[in-house]
């Protein structure tokens, strides 16, 4: 029998590690868990026999990870100890209720110098927590709101959902005197400790407000590869079509002045490169409209004996938007309920055209913008909601015991 020791690790100053006393224990093994963005510490030489984990920055992801981590490392017969730190912490909760959901009898909290069996931890508290969490990674924020409700008062993580709720269908305004969702975001992120990349990323997205081309595209690729992720195939080819339009629009270096009537063409403030707007030709907001302005354009560079910087970025441009498995993907969306036609689809009939996900064949899109894959705001969306709500469980546990 061994006795695996679990430790999240934040930061390099790690001289915790020396007064967990579950260590002392013969056989024990320490388990260092690592999120991917952390640089790994120093081991302090009196650590005997350890092992080093890293941790994915998704959410689902580390889940799965720890899951598999638990399945590879630990015995039958032996014994868990998870070292729960000062301040919740969002891998913290996923691997507790794993332990608690799987490993119950097996498993123990180290909290300071106390040792607390893991099967005797609050049923009630925790089973609110697991359906919590369900409900919150599946983006049902509106059910898990009900459950907040009829459960216990917690007002920032009731404006958590109520802002993913929203954020599914971009209501994003604001009235006088409403507390600014994003603002709770940034603030709980902050509060969280993650890394100033994120904090920065959630702070670049409020311009989703102001539809800012960068923030609505980081927003459909999020939103698409949720989708994707979930098997809701009709709905992921409606917004990958609808992704492809919105790159190619500010690959053109055009935007669309929505305060104006008819919503007419600009030309994107801070584009490099700028395609003329046709004098002859009606452009419509539409996909395959653009692909055929560029594509005349394209055509008239091509007769040209020399060709400057500007000529080849449009030449790649257009090479990249009329690659065919690229437009197999996108017919796809006529062929559908979405479009019009009534088929349905399967993954297998992505695999086929694509022979992989189908948002890796735009990589070569938004590495040729520069335009870079970043966390997704529901992620971010969700850790929050999920620190809250042990936040305001284990406060509520803390109070019961005192009482």
């Amino acid at each position: 029998m061994k006795n695996h020791v679990f430790c999240l690790c934040k930061g390099r100053n790690i001289s915790f590690l020396e007064e967990i006393p579950a260590l002392n224990k013969p056989k024990s093994i320490l388990h260092l868990l690592i999120p991917e963005s952390e640089a790994q510490p120093d081991i302090p030489a009196s650590i005997g026999d350890y092992k080093v984990h890293r941790l994915s920055n998704e959410l689902e992801n580390a889940e799965k990870e720890i899951e598999q981590i638990l399945a590879d490392q630990v015995g039958e017969k032996d014994k868990m100890y998870l070292r729960l730190g000062e301040t919740p912490d969002i891998y913290q909760m996923i691997f507790m209720q794993i332990l608690l959901e799987r490993y119950g009898k097996s498993s123990y909290f180290i909290k300071g110098s106390e040792i607390v069996p893991g099967f005797t931890a609050e049923d009630k508290i925790q089973d609110l927590y697991a359906r919590l969490h369900d409900l919150i990674c599946k983006r049902n924020y509106h059910s898990a709101g009900k459950l907040v409700y009829n459960s216990f008062q917690s007002p920032e993580l009731t404006k958590m959902l109520i802002f993913g709720e929203r954020l599914k269908s971009l209501d994003l305004a604001v009235a006088d005197g409403q507390e600014d969702y994003f603002d709770l975001l940034i603030e709980t992120l902050r509060e969280m400790d993650e890394d100033d990349e994120l904090i920065d990323y959630a702070v670049r997205m409020k311009n989703l407000r102001n539809r800012d081309q960068k923030a609505f595209i980081s927003y459909l690729h999020n939103s698409a590869a949720r989708l994707f992720e979930e098997n809701k195939l009709i709905d992921f080819v409606v917004l990958y079509y609808r992704l492809a339009e919105e790159l190619l629009l500010f690959a053109l270096g055009w935007d669309i002045d929505w305060d104006k009537p008819g919503h007419s063409f600009v030309y994107r403030k801070e584009a490099y490169f700028k395609l003329d707007f046709p004098d002859k030709e009606r452009v419509t907001r539409h996909f395959h409209s653009y692909l055929r302005t560029l594509e005349k354009h394209v055509k008239r560079l091509e007769k040209k004996s020399e060709r400057n910087q500007v000529d080849q970025y449009f030449i790649e441009l257009y090479r990249l938007f009329s690659k065919e498995e690229f437009q197999e993907i996108l017919k796809l969306r006529h062929a559908g309920v979405s479009g019009h036609g009534f088929c349905d689809f399967s993954k297998e009939q992505f695999n086929n055209i694509c022979e992989m996900d189908p948002l890796e064949k735009m990589e070569p899109i938004f590495s040729f913008l520069n335009i870079p894959f970043e966390d997704g705001l529901f992620e971010l969306v969700e850790k929050s909601s999920l620190y809250l709500a042990r936040k305001e469980l284990e406060t509520g546990r803390q109070e019961s015991k005192g009482a």
